[in-house]
């Protein structure tokens, strides 16, 4: 029993196929319905790729096993639409092979999809008069027919590419059911697909093209089967990945041709070859364009705005070392040249804002067939000379340490109050270190400060200056001494916690700043007493408890001159106490809670001294007492910075 593909005729149920997308990288596609080779003759193929700015210039290119594309149109951003026509003779289930790709230098990417192109096919079966035949290829069931008084009956069937086998299932008058399962052979087919990028190369025996070649089959292709070979140059293996073989072609040193042609062709499969060109002579100049930012530019004499000159061949490769001229308003600006057909200028604004609003901007390059040319316009809007500035300090009161991250940020606005952008400025300090002026946009700039390392004897002076002279302003900026970022003290107090519970508290903390932040976190470790006298009526229970609060918290500087600070916060309290009763004896317990508090520092000597003014929630509670750990206190001390 085997399968004879059909060359005509229409075939019931070719609806059940359905289109899936193909993918393969950043690029996809996909197709109103599914092929079915002798049925459709064209169809349209949306093509989605990865497109970055400037890709639009270059044509998208594509290559395909079976088949044939006509050229993509392009729809929008990385979206194209191109009508291919299926191959009209062969229509035995076959893989199209479709690479992807825009001309540019050997590193120019190439996507490789696949897209799947249904056969139809009549099996012949023999069977007894009256029997009912179907046949399952994957999913998809054909038929049932009734076989007639000859004993034989064809089954018109349809198949992917990919299908093994099918299976035949008989029913006879009787009701019995018998399966078989036969083969699916498909003819040889041309299963290569091969590119070269760029398609052109200079033959100086140094530069290069990339061939890529894509191979679809069942049976892995070891890069021994795989010939290449070149007219004129060398093509060596560079990598190879399944399917996927990628090869370096080197020019000749001096062309004695024009091109170079390299065949590709596979071991044990003669009908699977391809054969492409490389054009040894650099192309002729095909097009010009001229791009640049479409925000316009201030006609202030200052700003400037990037020009890109970009030539192409009829293919869309990038041509360089030519002699582009750019003309501004008519006048020449010098061009140069980056590569791969990319020319860089920068032009400057006018100090006066032209009738037009805009400078006529003229690419132009003399070939041998005539003079190509790309003409642009660059928007130009009035200047807005700024007025006005207000600066901000980040933090506000920025420690004389010598380190960098407090950032000074100012505002400009013009004479109407609008926001100033785009707008140049020089920056003078009297003591420490600026980094460059930086738009944040909305009139807002930001520059980064390192201050000096010891505060000055006076106050530091901060000089913004426009560039253009519009304004100039001096801001004075207040230091205070290093506070440090680790600092180890000494507290002591007294604590009430409102009821009958008070005593005296001394202990010891670590403060750490978060630098450039005014944010404090703080480690303390206290010890006090507490009495506690209970009169009964025939009973004086008195409990001594020794307690030892531990506490975490954070606080933020609310206020800070050179001297003083003010912060507030709140934290966690860990409490362990020691209770000896006169009548229960004694026991340790531990107690959880809370704490807000505020400090009030002043700079003295190699520290600070303090004094905290707090309240916490801290319960211990036992079988035989309830004690408060926490409550009202009052602390004073002195911590030393460490570094």
């Amino acid at each position: 029993m085997t399968l004879r593909f059909l060359c005509a005729a229409a075939l019931a149920g070719a609806s059940a196929l359905a289109c899936v997308p193909g993918k393969a990288g950043a690029a996809s596609l996909s197709l109103p319905k599914g092929i079915v080779l002798g049925r459709t003759e064209a169809i349209d193929v949306t093509l989605r790729v990865d497109e970055q700015p400037g890709d639009e210039e270059r044509p998208l290119h594509l290559a395909v096993n079976v088949g044939t594309f006509e050229a993509p149109v392009r729809l929008g951003p990385g979206v194209y639409r191109a009508l291919y026509r299926p191959p009209s003779s062969a229509l035995f289930p076959q893989m199209a092979l479709i690479a992807l790709w825009r001309e540019g230098g050997p590193e120019a990417p190439v996507e490789r999809l696949r897209l799947p192109l249904a056969g139809r096919a009549r099996l012949p079966i023999g069977a007894r008069p009256g029997t009912e035949l179907t046949v399952r290829v994957d999913d998809y069931s054909f038929g049932p027919v009734v076989v007639g008084p000859s004993g034989v009956e064809e089954v018109p069937l349809l198949f992917l590419p990919g299908v093994e086998e099918a299976e035949v299932i008989a029913r006879n008058h009787l009701g019995h059911i018998s399966r078989r399962k036969i083969p699916v052979q498909v003819p040889d087919y041309n299963r290569l697909t091969a590119v070269v990028v760029p398609h052109a190369v200079r033959a100086d025996g140094r530069s290069q093209a990339r061939l890529e070649v894509f191979y679809d089959a069942p049976a892995k292709l070891s890069p021994a089967d795989l010939h290449v070979a070149a007219s004129v140059g060398t093509a060596s293996l560079q990598e190879s990945r399944g399917g996927h073989f990628r090869y370096a072609y080197t020019p000749p040193a001096e062309p004695k041709v024009d091109s170079a042609e390299l065949t590709v062709s596979v071991r044990g499969d003669p009908t699977s070859r391809a054969s492409l060109n490389v054009a040894l002579l650099l192309p002729s100049p095909s097009r010009l364009t001229v791009h640049f930012p479409a925000t316009p530019m201030p006609a202030d004499g200052l700003a400037s705005t990037p020009i890109e000159v970009r030539l192409f061949d009829e293919r869309g490769l990038g041509l360089s070392g030519h002699p582009v001229r750019l003309r501004v308003e008519g006048s020449a600006i010098p061009l140069l040249d980056e590569g791969e057909g990319l020319y860089r200028a920068s032009v400057t604004a006018p100090l006066q804002l032209p009738p037009s609003r805009s400078l006529a901007l003229e690419a132009s390059l003399q070939t041998a067939a005539g003079t190509l040319t790309a003409r642009s316009e660059l928007k130009l809007v009035e200047s807005t000379a700024p007025a006005s500035l207000r600066v901000e300090m980040r933090p506000g009161l920025i420690p004389a340490d010598g380190r960098a991250g407090p950032r000074l940020a100012f505002e400009v606005r013009d004479n109407v109050g609008r926001p100033v952008t785009g707008a140049s400025f020089r920056t003078v300090i009297s003591h420490g270190e600026l980094g460059p002026v930086q738009d944040k946009g909305g009139g807002l700039y930001e520059v980064a400060y390192r201050p000096p390392a010891q505060p000055p004897p006076g106050e530091v002076t901060l000089r913004i200056a426009d560039q253009r002279g519009a304004l100039e302003q001096a801001t004075s900026i207040k230091l205070r001494p290093d506070p440090g970022r680790l600092l180890l003290g000494i507290r002591a107090g007294y604590f009430h916690s409102l009821s009958s519970q008070h005593g005296p508290r001394a202990g010891l903390g670590a403060t750490w700043r978060l630098h450039p932040l005014p944010l404090l976190l703080e480690a303390q470790a206290s010890v006090g007493q507490a009495r506690l006298q209970v009169d009964g009526a025939h009973l004086t229970s008195e409990s001594r408890a020794l307690l030892v609060p531990i506490i975490v918290r954070g606080s933020v500087e609310l206020f800070a001159t050179p001297e003083w600070s003010i912060a507030a916060g709140a934290g966690g309290v860990l409490a362990w106490s020691h209770v000896a009763n006169t009548l229960a004896g004694s026991s340790s317990h531990v107690g959880f809670g809370a704490m807000a508090f505020g400090t009030v520092a002043r700079q003295f000597g190699p520290g600070q001294a303090f004094v905290d003014l707090s309240y916490a929630w801290a319960p211990v509670r036992a079988p035989t007492f309830h004690l408060q750990a926490g409550g009202l206190g009052l602390e004073a001390g002195y911590r030393v910075r460490v570094f």
